[in-house]
């Protein structure tokens, strides 16, 4: 088995280059969202309970546009392998008509309907207050990050991953800084609580948008942008956009939605039992950035070796991700439990909900080892191989019709202890583990998505005569 790790100093080199800029993107900023829970906490479980739920609808939206930004890698990365840069401003430009057009309509709606739609999935009157001023604030500040991420994504797959760090980490900061000046009353501002908080994101995102844009047009770095391409990607490429990304903007809606459903379990089954879920998520998600950035990373070299032709390759480099993730999901595991008990005593929370967060932690910390091999194997490997609709079917298909079901009769129905509940996603991982670890043995997965000879709305027909316009 560990004579797959024996893969060379360049390939850790590689590996490394790719995946820390990611992981440290990843870990400072969940660590910033903790500390802006934190300040939160501070005030309440009530103010946390409404963030939380102001967010719930936003995370829907915000994991469609991973799932474009993750299908868009498949194609970013296998034709980033050939060099073909044309093909990669068609995928980017559909990328941000589709994020674009979908998370204005989300963010109108929102807007709009935010009380009625608070009030749908909570029944406190305080939360529901204060969930809707929060969501209205932060509305339209989705679409900007929409176009951010997907362009960030581009120069990821790219092997360019210094620009989100730099990018995504620098707004977070601003993020924290006025979250803390805002909410608290600092520097002369009044102090304003949950709303402090979403006018913190709504700067940010601005600001995140205007250094991206910034960068896109005067920096461009590896993406030279063809303005001409990008904006008219032509049919065959909307064709493949669809055929490979839909299943994995499907795949984070429909799985956006059902753990966002789990959500509003714990909180029709008691508040702190959502403000515990919120904190030991945060915690859990800063051990948790590694795992993302490693599938990451994954999924850009598989993806580049299909680009390139090189299936065997492919097949054993899979197996040392497979391997290597399980390591670290182990060593994630051990740093949670140790770190998770300084952290939880911060918190100005009742001891009954700081019993429940010990209690989510524990559960986490066994789960982490099998969610680290699952989430670099199907996140990362088959869907850089082009496997979307398998990976659509596992992913959602085991919480839909077995673990959010059994969740919501063990927690709303039977009024059984909370932990039941809590042990659902783990149940879940473990299926889709088990499932993604036997799709990637039978070396289905592997498919190169690019076109040899593409056809665009270049192509020209004169007097009978077919000029293919070089892409």
């Amino acid at each position: 088995m560990f004579k797959y790790l024996n893969k060379g100093k360049a390939f850790y080199t590689s590996l490394l280059k790719l995946a820390l800029p990611v992981v440290l993107q990843n870990v400072l900023n969940s660590s910033l969202v903790m500390v802006g829970t934190f300040m939160l906490g501070q005030l309440g479980e009530t103010e946390i309970a409404a963030a939380t739920l102001a967010n719930t609808p936003f995370f829907v939206v915000l994991l469609m546009v991973f799932g474009f930004q993750s299908g868009s890698s498949v194609l970013f990365s296998q034709y980033w392998g050939k060099k073909d840069m044309k093909s990669i401003n068609k995928i980017l430009g559909i990328g941000v008509y589709a994020c674009t057009g979908i998370t204005f309509i989300f963010s109108l709606t929102c807007f709009i309907f935010a009380g009625k739609i608070m009030a749908v999935i909570n029944h406190d009157p305080e939360i529901i207050r204060l969930a809707s001023q929060y969501m209205r604030i932060t509305a339209f500040s989705y679409v900007l990050n929409a176009v951010s991420v997907v362009y960030i994504s581009a120069q990821r797959s790219m092997e360019n991953p210094k620009l989100g760090l730099i990018i995504l980490t620098n707004t977070t900061v601003i993020d924290t800084t006025l979250s803390y000046i805002l909410i608290f009353g600092k520097l002369g501002f009044p102090a304003m609580g949950v709303k402090g908080a979403a006018y913190a994101v709504l700067t940010a995102r601005i600001i995140e948008f205007i250094i991206t844009m910034s960068y896109a047009f005067f920096i461009q770095g590896r993406l030279k942008l063809d303005l001409k391409r990008l904006l008219r990607p032509g049919k065959e490429f909307i064709h493949d956009f669809i055929k490979y990304s839909g299943p994995v903007v499907l795949n984070e809606a429909i799985w956006g939605l059902g753990f966002s459903l789990y959500s509003v379990i714990y909180s029709l089954m008691d508040k702190s039992y959502l403000a515990a879920n919120t904190v030991a998520g945060n915690i859990e998600r800063i051990t948790s950035s590694v795992t993302f950035g490693f599938a990451v990373a994954a999924g850009i070299i598989i993806g580049k070796l299909i680009g390139e032709g090189k299936e065997r390759e492919v097949q054993e480099t899979g197996k040392t991700f497979n391997i290597l993730s399980a390591m670290i999901g182990v060593c994630l595991s051990g740093i949670l439990l140790l770190s998770a008990p300084v952290i939880i005593e911060k918190f100005n929370l009742p001891a009954a909900t700081i019993d429940v967060i010990h209690m989510f932690i524990v559960v986490m910390a066994f789960l982490i080892p099998f969610r680290c091999n699952l989430v670099v194997n199907i996140i990362g490997t088959l869907r850089a191989g082009g496997d979307t609709r398998f990976v659509f079917m596992i992913d959602t298909g085991y919480m839909w019709l077995i673990c959010l079901p059994l969740a919501a009769l063990f927690g709303l129905v039977l009024h059984l202890p909370v932990i039941w509940v809590i042990l659902m996603p783990v149940l879940e991982d473990v299926l889709k583990g088990v499932s993604g670890l036997i799709r990637f043995l039978s070396g289905k997965w592997i498919t190169n998505v690019t076109r040899s000879e593409a056809i665009t709305g270049d192509e020209v027909i004169d007097s009978q005569i077919i000029t293919h316009v070089e892409i």
